[in-house]
């Protein structure tokens, strides 16, 4: 596998294929109106925390009267500023984020003490005498009693403090939260603006076949080369093809190798589950292309059981996976489960 050597957010001094949200944010600002919340919201790995990032260097470098006459967020990696944020030494910014385990394992959800941690520092003044901004990366993570906290705070905002959210998954948000939100869509990256992106990765070839995979995501397809993404996939796709052939349990005990007791994997392997239904349909609409590994044969044995069985099986599947997320339940627990929900079918 090829070491992983992507530039993180917090150090990454580009966010291309995101120049319309760049000019409108900018715009605002230029008119004097600074958001005191923020909603970036998309899919997954197309660059929101990047953007995210890349807004707070500007606002915490800039001066107010620098603000309203620049044309990008442009900062110099020279910058002292964006050298204080790259190693999380900035006095001003606060990224909240799930912690991790006792084992270095990530946190499924963030806690309300983070929050609280964020509020506290909302309550300081500034370290610098301009904004301050705080990062949740990812609201998506939020527990029911975390919510409530960061709710509190954007109810009512410090001066001078932006809240920045990030979500994959807008609907998994409390109304209440999202309401008080000025909110941005980030859209997946057109294929020339990706190749561009993906240019730049340190080693990892990346085939037309991963180039289709990533549905114009740059974090996917870091996935699908350093993270054995493809084998991941590939795995799914057995997982399914096993159930449709009514050998659910065996393709569980196939998957120890590929998931190798990993919650980041497995957590890949749902997503590119919960994705497969959608391409399934598109399947049948002769809008999928390209057809890649086994799916065809996969979408031949959907062809049995009619769609709106298909998209009931899906349904109940994911919120299960989510459910078992909430839960921290093993993932063999979780995949047997999908297995009786698939040995149920007609």
């Amino acid at each position: 596998m090829v070491e992983n050597q992507i530039i993180p957010p917090r150090n990454n001094p580009y966010c291309l294929g995101h120049e319309a949200n760049e000019q409108n944010l900018l715009q605002a600002l230029h008119a004097g109106r600074m958001p005191h919340t923020l909603l970036f919201e998309g899919p997954k790995g197309i660059g929101k925390a990047t953007f995210a990032y890349r807004f707070a260097r500007f606002i915490l470098t800039k001066s107010s009267s620098e603000i309203q006459e620049a044309p990008s967020f442009d900062i110099s990696p020279e910058a002292l500023s964006f050298k204080r944020i790259s190693s999380g030494g900035h006095a001003d910014l606060c990224v909240v984020e799930p912690g991790r385990n006792k084992d270095g394992q990530k946190s499924k959800y963030i806690q309300i003490d983070d929050v609280r941690a964020a509020i506290n520092f909302s309550r300081k003044t500034p370290g610098e005498g301009g904004w301050r901004v705080i990062i949740v990366d990812s609201a998506d993570e939020l527990n029911k009693n975390s919510a409530n906290a960061l709710l509190k705070l954007i109810e009512e905002p410090p001066t001078r403090t932006t809240v920045i959210l990030l979500s994959s998954n807008k609907g998994k948000l409390p109304v209440t939260i999202t309401s008080r939100c000025q909110q941005y869509s980030f859209l997946p990256l057109p294929k020339d603006v990706l190749d561009r992106v993906i240019a730049n990765f340190p080693g990892g070839e990346f085939s037309e076949d991963i180039r289709y995979l990533a549905a114009g995501s740059p974090g996917k397809a870091a996935d699908l080369v350093f993270k054995n993404g493809i084998n991941v996939y590939k795995g799914m796709l057995t997982f399914i093809s096993m159930n449709l052939n009514r050998q659910g349990e065996k393709a569980v005990f196939g998957l120890q190798s590929v998931l190798d007791n990993n919650a980041e994997i497995f957590e890949s392997f749902c997503e590119y589950f919960y994705e497969f239904i959608g391409k399934y349909i598109d399947f049948k609409m002769d809008k999928l292309q390209p057809i890649l590994f086994n799916e065809r044969d996969i979408f031949e044995k959907m062809n049995q059981t009619s769609v709106g069985e298909w998209v009931d099986i899906w349904q109940k599947s994911v919120a299960f996976l989510r459910e078992a997320k909430i839960y921290n339940l093993d993932w063999r627990t979780t995949l047997n489960a999908i297995v009786y929900i698939f040995e149920k079918r007609a």
